[in-house]
Formats: structure tokens, C-alpha cells, sequence
């Protein structure tokens, strides 16, 4: 497609002048004869689309909620993993000693200790890795 020369655009631009004006003439005499019945030309579109009304705080028509609903709502979610405990590293350093344990009996003295029920396995192979305990035979599990 060619580019439209400057006249080309001078020309358009001046023939959509004129129709505004024509436009313009048109809604100028209907304004006067809505005036001499004493209507307000702005008067019939003073309506605002859907939604709120303006100046309108709260919601319209709020939404019921059911027994269930609020039930669910009040409850306090919990993660994947519970309720997370604090100082269990800690414990399980206080639990080894040198004699072996087993994961279940160390996992036992933690849970009491902290005062939830906790797992271990993730600790002791961090705990392993820092030096701080040591996987003896048949995964029992010693102090370094």
C-alpha cells in the first residue's frame, strides 16, 4: 500500500472538519428544541453502566455464605508439613549419644523432648553431613 501524499491527507482531514461540524449543527438544534420543552439534553444519559453506584462504599447484594463455608474459614490452615517446631536440631544433637540408636527410638526421645510429633530423617542426614552424628550399622545412628 502506497503512502497517502500530503494533499491526500490535508483533504481528509478537512473533510472529516466539516462533517464535524455538520454533526456539531445537527446536535446544536436538537439541544434548542429539547430546551424550549424545558428538557436537559444531558438528562437521558446520566445513567452510569453495571456495577456499583457512585460513591457507593459497600457491595450491592452481598453474597450468602453457608453453616460450612464459615466453618472452613474460621479453621486455621495448616501446611503440608503441620505446624512447623522449633529446636528440633537441637534436640536430636541432645538425643545421640555413643551408644547406637535406632531412627525410631531417636525420633521417640525428639517428639517428647520438643512436645509434637516430629520426623528426623531430614535432621540426621544434615547432622551427618556437619559431622555431628554419625550412621553406624543397620541405620542405627551414633554421636560423632
Amino acid at each position: 500500500m502506497a503512502k497517502p501524499s500530503l494533499n491526500e491527507l490535508v483533504s481528509y482531514l478537512q473533510e472529516l472538519a466539516d462533517r464535524r461540524n455538520e454533526h456539531q449543527a445537527a446536535i446544536d438544534e436538537i439541544d434548542a428544541v429539547l430546551s424550549q420543552f424545558g428538557v436537559q439534553a444531558g438528562a437521558a444519559t446520566g445513567r452510569r453502566g453495571p456495577g456499583r453506584p457512585k460513591g457507593s462504599k459497600k457491595k450491592v447484594g452481598r453474597k450468602k455464605t453457608s453453616k460450612k463455608t464459615v466453618k472452613k474459614a474460621g479453621r486455621k490452615k495448616t501446611g503440608r508439613r503441620g505446624k512447623r517446631v522449633q529446636g528440633v536440631k537441637q534436640a536430636l544433637i541432645d538425643a545421640l549419644s555413643d551408644k547406637p540408636q535406632s531412627p525410631g527410638e531417636l525420633q521417640d526421645k525428639v517428639s517428647r523432648k520438643v512436645g509434637a510429633d516430629v520426623q528426623i530423617a531430614t535432621q540426621l542426614q544434615m547432622l551427618k553431613n556437619e559431622g555431628k552424628a554419625n550412621n553406624v550399622d543397620r541405620g542405627q545412628w551414633v554421636a560423632a
